[in-house]
């Protein structure tokens, strides 16, 4: 009787401890057809590689074959550009068709170079303003050898377009604005002239003044040029005498010989200053006044006179 409780005890001891041990499994609920569809793997040939097998199938263009298409080129940018040492075609901020960032302008289908002009064979300078300079030359040399230089050395452009306008105030007019057109613009290297409004000046003489009037002003601006650039200046005159062309080579060769090294123009030794210099109303008042003081005797004016506007005004120094 004892030993069958034992055995009894025995039994219900082991299967307590079974059921301790037991792992219980929970079915999972059963899926959607739209489920097992997103869960089935892609068509042959596009199932999502592992890391390794897509670094595997790199090659060395650093392309994966994948992102290629039928012919063999990249359908999208490589993962990994391969590195030999050469550098792009169009570097990053260098613009094709120039040597920095801007190629080539015109106007109206022509490079803007092709509306330069040489100014000395201009009818209306010849038939006008040279006169004026050979006249002055007689008393006061030195100035109407920087008028030569002006119209031998500057660049000058005839050009068909509209010049940004000037401020009436800023040039010395109590006119509006609005009221006020500009025929001609300049810096230390060119003169631009509006042939929109030059071609339809209404005589000669209108013209020849304009040419004047720039001459002049370029004369005001040497005292912002170069040291070089003033030494052509002062030989400019001989230019005029076919007997001494020779002499005007020569001086030309020592002055850039002299002064290759010397003070450049003001806006390339000033950080920032801008080439298209702006004058003060008193400039353009004195050069207006002092071109018709021109016009009106033909040149005809005494050293010591002309010598003293200039002082007076700050116009030059020699």
């Amino acid at each position: 009787m004892k030993t069958k409780l034992l055995l009894i005890v025995f039994v219900m001891s082991a299967l307590a401890a079974c059921q301790d041990k037991t792992v219980i499994i929970q079915e999972a609920p059963p899926r959607s057809d739209s489920q097992k569809e997103k869960e089935l793997p892609p068509p042959d040939g596009n199932a999502s590689p592992t890391p390794e097998q897509s670094e595997a199938a790199e090659t060395e263009d650093g392309i994966d074959p994948r992102d290629k298409s039928a012919d063999g080129s990249p359908t999208t940018p490589p993962k990994n550009p391969p590195k030999r040492g050469i550098p792009p075609s169009n570097p990053v901020g260098r613009d094709v068709g120039g040597t920095d960032s801007g190629g080539d302008n015109g106007v109206q289908g022509r490079n803007i170079e092709d509306y330069a002009v040489n100014i000395q064979k201009e009818a209306n300078y010849l038939q006008f303003v040279l006169p004026i300079i050979t006249k002055l030359a007689e008393t006061h040399p030195r100035f109407a050898s920087d008028m030569v230089h002006i119209a031998n050395e500057r660049t000058w452009y005839m050009v068909p377009v509209e010049l940004k306008a000037l401020r009436a105030s800023q040039i010395g007019l109590k006119f509006a604005d609005e009221s006020v057109q500009q025929f001609a613009l300049q810096n230390l290297r060119s003169i631009w002239i509006n042939t929109k409004y030059y071609n339809a000046f209404e005589s000669p003489e209108s013209k020849g003044r304009l040419i004047l009037h720039e001459i002049l002003m370029g004369v005001r601006l040497m005292k912002l040029k170069s040291e070089v650039d003033n030494c052509y200046s002062s030989i400019a005159l001989l230019k005029l005498d076919a007997t001494k062309i020779k002499a005007y080579q020569k001086g030309r060769e020592e002055c850039a010989t002299t002064y290759m090294f010397g003070r450049k123009d003001a806006f390339a030794v000033v950080p920032g200053q801008n080439p298209d210099l702006e004058l003060t109303n008193h400039d353009y008042d004195g050069i207006r006044e002092l071109g018709v003081h021109l016009w009106n005797r033909n040149g005809e004016i005494s050293a010591a006179e002309l010598n003293a506007w200039i002082k007076i005004n700050d116009f030059r120094s020699y």
